[in-house]
């Protein structure tokens, strides 16, 4: 495991058997900028612990969906909240790291508190959608926090490949 302090933020990524062991710099930065992206204009410092897995091959959510990458959040005994991330690391670079972008997002959405899973039930800005709201990969995409996802993933997975590698 590979972990960095930045900032204010701890981040952690392992590797699956070392693959893409090479990648794992440039995944640290891409969180760090990421993170940066969508905090900017909040008013709160947040301090935000993340653990960034890659797997080999789709990661397996609740439901038995198989994903390119998912995100939720845990609190430790110790009263310290870690938000995780798994990334199938059978996929391009450029796709990865456009997952990684998408799960980034939603690692924000829990933070700020705009997505909650209380009780099981998945609650966003306010508003229930229930204990089981994926139930079909078109209409997942419509659900308001993937949608946000969605919507934010290729823009900041172009800034990040601009600034990092100064092309694109």
């Amino acid at each position: 495991m590979t972990s960095k302090n930045v900032n204010r933020h701890t981040i952690d990524v392992k590797t699956f058997r070392d693959r893409r062991k090479s990648d794992v710099p440039t995944l640290l930065n891409a969180v760090e900028f990421f993170l940066d992206e969508l905090l900017k204009r909040c008013t709160i410092a947040y301090k935000l612990n993340i653990k960034v897995t890659l797997k080999n091959g789709p990661v397996k959510g609740d439901d038995k969906s198989l994903n390119d990458g998912l995100a939720w959040e845990h609190e430790s005994g110790t009263g310290v909240k870690w938000f995780h991330i798994h990334l199938n690391d059978n996929v391009p670079f450029l796709e990865l790291l456009s997952t990684l972008a998408h799960e980034t997002v939603h690692v924000v959405q829990f933070a700020t508190g705009r997505l909650r899973i209380e009780d099981d039930d998945w609650i966003w800005e306010g508003k229930n959608y229930g204990p089981k709201p994926y139930i079909g990969k078109e209409v997942d995409n419509q659900l308001p926090w993937e949608y946000d996802a969605y919507s934010k993933e290729p823009e900041l997975a172009r800034k990040f490949v601009k600034q990092y590698y100064s092309i694109w």
